[in-house]
């Protein structure tokens, strides 16, 4: 084992202000043609043939190849809170204050948020980050479609296909990320879980008070969710199901109108009910009772076809929980009795305490290097 005096990477314990937008005004010069880059939305060739000018005021966002573009970004000189009310644009949103608790902001592309953020909910189609803390209280969440950056969080949900990266501490949240999680600290994570497909790293994980900590690498979880959900979307449909033909077969015992040995499927059911419902000599009181059944027989075999594309979509959800074959768990400094590391399918809990540890995955199940 490492000893006490191992290095640990330097903390940062803040995020960078380059991680905020850079935010220009019309006329203002974007690129360099002698950089290699190209125009591209709302950005033209300077008369100098040397520069490239936004043609309206806006973030710049660069994309492959050089193209340089600027996009419409809406910018909150202050704070979200109830007065202002919740903030909703197609485009970026830069927030130069808080977002303050009982608000949500929503953006079409990115968002940012130079201040800190207090039971709020945040939604993005691209990347989400948070210069500040988020201060949870059960009630705070995240849901972006890219990186999701922030300083510290505290029961906070957090949600995303993309990587997610801390500057400080992490205490009792829910992360769910299909990239890496990365807990620059100083700080721990402790407390909640962490699901990350592409392996994570911490600063401290777990607690001296045994917190109960939960990490999980390798598998895609945010597949895995959507598994869950179609698992138990089949389930209820297959129950519900059930009941349809429960009921139905009450009835027929009802009315002491049992089916001959031949008809057996729910198809042939229907059918010989709707034939003797056809009868002219069938009895008045019966009818109902027949009618009744029918309508339940229908209804079962209605969802058969829902139970079919139910269980279609989740044999193509299961394909596409894909595994990482190199996610591993770092921990640079230390990791504490509590915490509980899955990686794929092996499981390993922490009875002691280590420091400067790796977690891997071999075909024996978990491999500790320190």
């Amino acid at each position: 084992m490492t000893s006490a005096t191992t290095q640990l990477t330097p903390p940062t314990g803040l995020l960078p202000r380059h991680s905020l937008p850079q935010v220009v005004a019309e006329g203002e010069i974007v690129g360099s043609v002698l950089a290699g880059e190209k125009p591209g939305q709302n950005v033209s060739l300077h008369p100098d043939g040397r520069h490239l000018v936004a043609q309206t005021s806006g973030e710049i966002v660069s994309e492959a190849e050089g193209v340089v573009n600027v996009l419409p970004i809406l910018v909150i000189d202050g704070n979200v809170n109830h007065v202002s009310g919740n903030v909703e644009s197609a485009g970026s949103i830069l927030i130069r204050g808080d977002v303050q608790q009982g608000c949500s902001v929503h953006s079409g592309m990115s968002l940012y948020v130079e201040g800190s953020v207090e039971a709020a909910e945040l939604t993005a189609h691209r990347r989400v980050t948070v210069l500040g803390g988020m201060q949870g209280n059960g009630a705070s969440r995240i849901v972006a479609r890219d990186t999701v950056s922030l300083k510290f969080a505290q029961h906070t949900t957090i949600t995303t296909p993309g990587d997610v990266v801390v500057a400080g501490a992490l205490a009792y949240c829910q992360v769910v990320c299909g990239g890496r999680f990365i807990c620059q600290g100083p700080g721990a994570t402790m407390g909640g879980s962490v699901r990350a497909g592409g392996g994570a790293t911490f600063y401290d994980l777990g607690s001296s008070h045994r917190v109960p900590t939960q990490v999980q690498v390798g598998l895609d979880p945010i597949a895995q969710m959507r598994c869950d959900r179609l698992q138990e979307q089949l389930h209820d449909l297959r129950q519900q199901q059930a009941l349809e033909d429960e009921n139905a077969r009450y009835l027929a015992a009802a009315h002491g109108m049992t089916f001959p040995d031949h008809v057996r499927s729910i198809e042939a059911r229907i059918v010989y009910r709707l034939r003797q419902l056809a009868l002219p000599e069938c009895p008045r009181n019966q009818r109902s009772l027949l009618h009744r059944e029918a309508l339940h027989l229908l209804t079962t075999w209605g969802m058969e076809h829902e139970i079919e594309t139910a269980a279609a979509c989740l044999e193509e959800a299961k394909r596409a929980v894909r595994l990482e074959p190199r996610a591993e768990v770092r921990v640079q400094g230390s990791l504490y009795p509590g915490v509980e590391l899955r990686i794929k399918d092996a499981t390993w809990r922490s009875e002691q305490e280590y420091f400067d540890v790796t977690f891997s995955y071999s075909s024996e199940g978990i491999v500790l290097d320190s």
